[in-house]
This record gives structure tokens, sequence and C-alpha cells, in this order.
């Protein structure tokens, strides 16, 4: 983590996100380290999405120590066993349903391109982008519907949300929550008319403002919930997959995403409601949708 104060405005006139690497990237380190057959480079590669650079070369180091100490040299199975080390299935499968929801979503409404989803060890990303929209409140409800699929995925498929939607600054319901904050503060397009009334969280400690937001927010998952809803098996499937390969290319992903363009059932958002639901919680897996 860093330090907040480092990044206070001022210090850096430029910040650069470095994502992990995809099985093409891994898989050349390991060739350069490793003597193994080419399918068993592949194949230990897509184990390892998930992992960076450093992750790598941490266990390389490793596993050549104790290799070494056994007097024998370094073997698929080690790799295999060390990248598979912390795998949990079932959280494994929620993170990846959740991602999939994103792109469901996304596609469904046909506001942006996925490009990549990839899954890693306790958490996952969806890449997207977004066309530009003309800013009306349909296209606005629709980014929320989006950034509400993931968790409406999981709903569907578990009966039950994890925290995988929250937590730091650039979650999904942090996004959610600036964007039903701006339509109703900023946009000219909640219950305030045609005000513009500051760029500042305050407004979240008045009550009447935090249940138009908290029921803008819910009608979008709602809505990404009746898109998804006939595309159950749809979803498990493409979610399956990614489990397994651990990333997809957005060429990969179309596969899954065509069908859901195609389709006729692509809702609207419902209309918010004054009364909002409490939902389920149970454990992350965090997820960013960039």
């Amino acid at each position: 983590m860093i330090d907040p104060a480092v990044l206070r405005p001022g210090r850096f006139d430029l910040r650069l996100a470095v994502p992990l690497p995809d099985a093409a990237a891994l898989a050349g380190v390991l060739r350069r380290h490793l003597t193994l057959p080419e399918p068993e480079i592949r194949a230990l590669a897509q184990q390892a999405v998930g992992h960076s650079m450093a992750d790598l070369d941490a266990t390389l180091r490793d596993l050549r120590g104790q290799a070494r100490r056994a007097g024998r040299r370094v073997t698929a199975e080690d790799l295999h066993a060390a990248f598979g080390a912390d795998d949990d299935p079932m959280m494994t499968r929620r993170i990846a349903i959740h991602e999939c929801g994103h792109a469901l979503v996304t596609a469904a409404l046909g506001h942006g391109q996925i490009q990549h989803i990839a899954l890693d060890r306790a958490a996952g990303q969806t890449r997207i982008r977004r066309a530009p929209r003309a800013g009306l409140i349909a296209d606005h409800s629709d980014l929320l519907a989006e950034l509400m699929a993931g968790r409406a995925a999981e709903r569907l498929i578990f009966g039950t949300v994890s925290s995988g939607a929250g937590g730091p600054d650039d979650s999904d319901l942090a996004l959610a929550t600036r964007v039903a904050l701006a339509i109703e503060t900023r946009f000219g397009l909640g219950a305030e008319g045609p005000l513009w009334l500051g760029e500042t969280a305050d407004w979240l400690h008045d009550p009447e403002t935090r249940a138009r937001l908290r029921a803008r927010i819910e009608a979008a998952e709602a809505q990404a919930m009746q898109i998804l809803t006939p595309h159950h098996a749809l979803l498990e499937d493409m979610a399956k997959t990614l489990a397994a390969r651990r990333e997809l290319s957005g060429q990969e992903a179309a596969k899954w995403l065509e069908q859901v363009r195609t389709s006729d059932a692509v809702a609207a958002a419902p209309e918010p409601e004054s009364a909002p639901s409490s939902p389920d919680a149970s454990q992350p897996p965090a997820c960013r949708t960039l």
C-alpha cells in the first residue's frame, strides 16, 4: 500500500497502473528459466495467471532451492503444486461468475467492448473499452447496471452476494455510488433538478440523498439481474471456462458475448423504489471493472 500523503495533488503528475501479466508473458518467463515441453509451459503459464512477475520469480527461486537441497531439478509437478497451493475452487467460481456478469451485461447494453477478463488469487478484473455516451439518464443508468452486474450475477447463481463488489475506492460499489451521486448533485438529472451542488461527498451524510442513491443503485442491480436471468446457463458456461483458464481475451470471450448482443431481451432500468432491500453478504472476492 502507498501512503495517501504521497499521492496528494502536486506530488506526481502521472500515475501508471501496471496490470498483472497475462499467460503469454508468464510463458515467456517460464521458457527462459525452465527446460520443459512447450505444452507444459503453456499449461503452467495458464495456471499462473493472477501472479505478478515478482510472485513468479520468488516461486522459481524457492523451488530451485528446494530442488537443489534434494539433489534434483525443478519439475512441472513442483510448479503445478506451487501455483495451486492457495486455490479455493468455490471462491474461484464465485469470482468467475462475478466477472462474467460484468462482461455479459456490458455486451447486452452495447456501451463497451470487453478487452480482457482475468482472475488473480483473490480477485478478478474485467477490462472494458467504454464507448462514448450522450450523457442521458438512460446512459448513466446503464453504466450503473454494468457496475452492479457482478453482484447481480452472484445473487443469481448463488442466492447470496459477497463483499467483492466493495472495498477500495475504485471498487464497483464506490464507482456506482459516485455515478449515482453525480446524477443527483452534478448532472441535473436527479431529484434536485437543474442544480449543480458541488463535488463533495458531504451529501452522503444526508439521509434523503443517501436513500435516493441506494434506490438508484438497487434499481441498477435489478436491471442487471433482469438481463442475466434468461442467460443463466450461458453465464455458468462462460464462468466455468474462465475459472479453468483464469483469463479470457476479448476475442475468446466473444463466443458468449455475441449471444447476449443478439438477444431481444435487453432490460431498461426499473424505476428506483424508496424502500431498498437488505442483501445477504458472504466472504469476498474483490473485483475491479476498468
